[in-house]
């Protein structure tokens, strides 16, 4: 990927959480962490562009120089749907669409949405012990360290997927340590 895809992949990213309408706040949080990761500073105007619906996904993605770039835009717009979640049907929607405008065959992603899937919609573990009390008992410190031990064991997978699959896990642990205090998002 060269300097010149990061724009548009921070685009596609863009509109993959707005494709429901609205982005929440775990998806505007991927789009921080993806921006950062990128070094793109000046996401303003493409975030005006995307909520004015002033974009054409086809022109976007035709503006990504190589594979490994279609690929990338795919794996951050798949994180971006599932953040909050399961995509619901208006972000599987635009995921279905953008993967025909990538021309990335079902097969070849099929893997990447099933993990990110059953990522979105587990259960935290120990969500049936840890209520509200607002105390960090030991079944807190347990799920913490069984998340810290996943986390560890994800990042030897490649650098693309570790990102896709440590991100949502993260968002999760914060999520769930927060309920466990009994804050609401």
């Amino acid at each position: 990927m060269n300097d010149n895809d990061k724009r548009p992949i921070v685009t596609i990213a863009l509109m993959a959480a707005l494709a429901d309408g609205a982005a929440s706040p775990e998806e505007q949080g991927q789009l921080r962490e993806a921006m950062n990761r990128l070094g793109i500073t000046d996401s303003e105007g493409l975030t005006q562009a995307a909520r004015t619906g002033h974009l054409d996904l086809d022109q976007v993605v035709k503006s990504l120089s190589d594979d490994a770039a279609r690929a990338y835009a795919y794996e951050l717009a798949l994180v971006v749907c599932n953040a909050g979640g399961p995509a619901n049907d208006r972000e599987q929607a635009f995921l279905l669409k953008l993967r025909g405008a990538l021309g990335l065959g079902t097969t070849a992603v099929a893997q990447l949405e099933h993990d990110a899937a059953a990522l979105a919609s587990a259960s935290p573990a120990t969500s049936a012990s840890s209520g509200g009390g607002g105390a960090a008992g030991p079944d807190l410190e347990q799920m913490i360290l069984q998340q810290a031990i996943l986390a560890g064991a994800v990042e030897l997978l490649p650098d693309r997927l570790a990102n896709l699959v440590i991100l949502p896990l993260q968002l999760r642990l914060v999520y769930q340590i927060g309920r466990s205090y009994g804050q609401q998002l």
